[in-house]
């Protein structure tokens, strides 16, 4: 099920990641916790930082199965 986030609760995702990732959250453990890659996808993009391989890879493939380019 997709679902769209408004810009203001994608800036607030934006903030909330960086935080996280300040206090030394893992994304894998972001994940883990429910958030979908697709958002933490565009979150680390937006924000231009560099995601894991491993969840790259997985990103890519979750793209692909929705065909988004």
């Amino acid at each position: 099920m997709a679902y769209t986030v408004s810009d203001e609760e994608l800036n607030n995702a934006k903030v909330l990641v960086l935080d996280l990732l300040g206090w030394g959250v893992t994304p894998e453990y972001i994940l883990q916790r429910g958030v979908s890659y697709q958002l933490l996808y565009t979150v680390f993009t937006d924000l231009r930082l560099r995601l894991p391989d491993n969840i790259v890879a997985d990103c890519a493939a979750l793209a692909e199965r929705l065909s988004i380019k």
